[in-house]
């Protein structure tokens, strides 16, 4: 992940719902509007410790930015995904929101590389031939990769993992020109 200042550090009062569609004044008579939109469907890779906190900070920031979600959950503690399942069944989140797998990691990531409909992945806890894997995958039909680079990282760390910029890497901005006559 990008380790941006939360944006309170940058602007304390910031109104993010001015941020969330702009429009920009181009020439005379024209105009263009930008908006966030989602990436769709997204992959997040789950580490294996800690198994919550770890599946919860990475599931957040693409959940927020309106992405229908594929979790692969930790290979070595698989409950927690299990119990996110059954709440996610129970509550109002809608079917299909959030996509659970359990297994072995090896057995999915070639799959989730190459998979046209995926368009990101987010993830932590990978070795170097686990991310190899997902490198040569992705060559191919060219989604985002945004993977925790450190070894043990700070899930605890609240400011880095609610940080809004964490939400805007599974996000396309999308502008559209308006010609327009006087």
């Amino acid at each position: 992940l990008r380790q941006r200042p939360p944006i309170q550090a940058i602007a304390p009062t910031v109104n993010l719902d001015y941020y969330r569609d702009f429009e920009n004044f181009v020439d005379e008579g024209e105009r263009s509007e930008s908006v966030f939109d989602p990436d769709n469907m997204v992959a997040v890779i789950c580490p294996d410790e800690p198994a919550l906190l770890g599946m919860i900070s990475l599931l957040a920031a693409p959940l927020c930015a309106g992405n229908t979600i594929v979790l692969v959950a930790s290979e070595t503690n698989p409950v927690p995904a299990v119990l996110l399942a059954e709440a996610c069944a129970t509550s109002d989140v809608p079917g299909g929101t959030i996509n659970i797998l359990t297994g072995r990691r090896s057995e999915v990531l070639e799959h989730i590389a190459e998979h046209r409909e995926i368009n990101a992945i987010g993830g932590a806890g990978l070795n170097s031939r686990q991310r190899k894997i997902l490198q040569e995958g992705v060559a191919e039909n060219l989604k985002r990769v945004h993977l925790v680079e450190e070894t043990n990282p700070d899930f605890s760390d609240t400011d880095a993992w609610t940080c809004p910029w964490n939400i805007e890497q599974f996000t396309e901005m999308k502008t559209i020109w308006h010609p327009s006559s006087t």
